[in-house]
């Protein structure tokens, strides 16, 4: 191989890797910046696992409604609030606060989860993203993950959408 081809694949992988600094570096600024911010999600770390708060964006209150909607959902089937090891997201065919059912398998509910974002009209990139990865990434929330998270979300999206 010549020292002309050399050189352009060194400059190639240089740039590469400058780009993916300027991503993190950007991606530093925006964490900095939404920290504590009401607008934005935020995300406390607990002894019991994550704390989350919404933002003031319309997308966050969609969100709040749909969990409170699954909070009133379990108050309703079970006659109480749902305590610190209660699953908010819970099978409705049993009496006692029980994790979805295990045996349905991860292929049942991710068609669930497409049938969702069908009947919503929403992005069918996004569902597959989310099957991909099991988390979502929003202008919301995408402070809350790291730098390399949110890259793989961005990438799952666009092998989702036929563009990677």
């Amino acid at each position: 191989m010549s020292k002309r081809k050399r050189s352009g694949r060194t400059k190639s992988q240089a740039q590469l890797h400058a780009e993916a600094a300027e991503r993190r570096e950007a991606h530093t600024r925006l964490v900095l910046s939404r920290e504590g911010d009401p607008n934005y999600v935020q995300m406390t770390r607990t002894d019991t696992g994550r704390e989350i708060s919404f933002g003031g964006t319309e997308k966050d209150a969609e969100i709040r409604e749909a969990l409170q909607n699954q909070l009133q959902r379990f108050r309703d089937k079970f006659g109480r609030e749902p305590g610190p090891e209660d699953p908010l997201f819970f099978n409705p065919d049993k009496d006692e606060p029980t994790f979805m059912d295990p045996e349905k398998g991860r292929a049942d509910y991710y068609a669930e989860v497409h049938a969702a974002f069908a009947k919503a009209g929403l992005d069918p990139a996004i569902a597959d993203a989310w099957e991909e990865l099991d988390y979502i990434v929003t202008e919301s929330n995408q402070h809350t993950f790291t730098a390399m998270e949110v890259q793989a979300w961005e990438e799952a999206v666009e092998r989702a959408r036929g563009n990677a």
